[in-house]
């Protein structure tokens, strides 16, 4: 279960020492402030309880470590600026693209707790807010994505089982009339048996 929710835009202050320049020195540039967006993201390992294997069912220590990874990865990033049409707004190459929206992110888990804060500062307010919420969503599908695969492997899976087992009573079944047949027995005499053994099981009942 993911769950987003767009923070206040909060502006960064940036603190510096004045600098003293020489009287024929041409003005220094001024350094656009930045805005900072920050959405939560509750993660929750549900991937494991699709899973037919004891060593994926078992707890992942390493999970949230994992996942803020992935929120910053290259594939999720790429997809975001797919998604923004980020290369023709920031005129930007496709390669360009990952290191310039993952210097501007910051990936922080919220301290005993499954919540998850991405922080995307930018100069343009709006922009910031975008992006976070797109790597949020972005995140989403790509785990919706995973947790689909993880089922079907399940399902295939059970479906061999029960084919396995199939096989097992098939052969059962087979190695039942070899035995009638060295043993002389008709079909007739094992319904016969069969019936004797159940009006047997009904007496003992009966006499309990």
């Amino acid at each position: 279960m993911i769950k987003r929710v767009l923070s206040e835009w909060v502006l960064i202050a940036l603190l510096a020492s004045p600098l003293k320049l020489p009287a024929d020195a041409p003005p220094a540039q001024e350094t656009p402030p930045l805005y900072s967006a920050t959405v939560q993201v509750s993660v929750q390992d549900t991937i494991a309880n699709t899973s037919l294997d004891a060593e994926e069912t078992s707890p992942n220590p390493y999970f949230y470590r994992i996942q803020i990874a992935i929120l910053q990865s290259k594939p999720i990033l790429n997809e975001v600026a797919h998604r923004l049409n980020l290369s023709e707004k920031w005129s930007m190459e496709n390669q360009e693209l990952y290191p310039a929206l993952k210097t501007g992110i910051q990936i922080a888990q919220i301290p005993n707790t499954s919540l998850f804060e991405i922080t995307v500062r930018r100069p343009d307010p709006n922009e910031a807010a975008m992006i976070a919420n797109e790597i949020a969503g972005t995140y989403r599908d790509a785990c919706a994505d995973l947790l689909l695969e993880k089922q079907r492997r399940a399902i295939d899976k059970l479906h061999t089982m029960l084919g396995e087992q199939r096989a097992k009573v098939a052969a059962a079944e087979e190695r039942v009339k070899q035995l009638q047949e060295e043993l002389g027995i008709s079909e007739d005499g094992r319904r016969t048996l069969e019936g004797a053994e159940a009006n047997l099981l009904q007496q003992l009942e009966t006499d309990r």
